[in-house]
């Protein structure tokens, strides 16, 4: 039997240790460690959001298509963005102006036109 010194117990200890303590940092902060994986746990939480919110995104913008397609077309669909494109309103429109200074929202009617004066109908008389 081979009895070892002290001195080489100290030593593989040591060893061991440093080796725990090298493995042990890199489980925690390495490349794919627990720091890593909580980054990566975060960003997968975030891109999901993401997700949903493009899929949101994606069945309005497909509803709006199809209420602009061609065999059918709905009518409030395509004024509401027909005034949108042009800025302009209807006269019945109720339009939402927001103030800048109090952050709250006042409502105001569009401009009636004025009224045309009504030409008499001309009526013809048959003889």
């Amino acid at each position: 039997m081979r009895v070892t010194s002290r001195h080489q117990q100290t030593v593989i200890l040591l060893v061991c240790l440093a080796a725990l303590g090298y493995f042990g940092y890199h489980a925690v902060e390495g490349r794919h460690g627990l720091e890593a994986r909580a980054v990566l746990v975060e960003r997968v939480q975030h891109l999901e959001a993401e997700r949903f919110r493009l899929a949101r995104d994606e069945t309005r913008l497909r509803r709006n298509i199809d209420l602009l397609s061609d065999d059918r077309i709905d009518p409030d669909m395509l004024g509401e963005q027909a005034r949108r494109l042009l800025v302009m309103t209807h006269p019945h429109d109720i339009v939402l102006v927001p103030d800048s200074r109090s952050r709250t929202t006042t409502a105001r009617t569009t401009p009636q036109p004025p009224a045309r004066p009504k030409r008499p109908r001309e009526t013809s008389r048959v003889n």
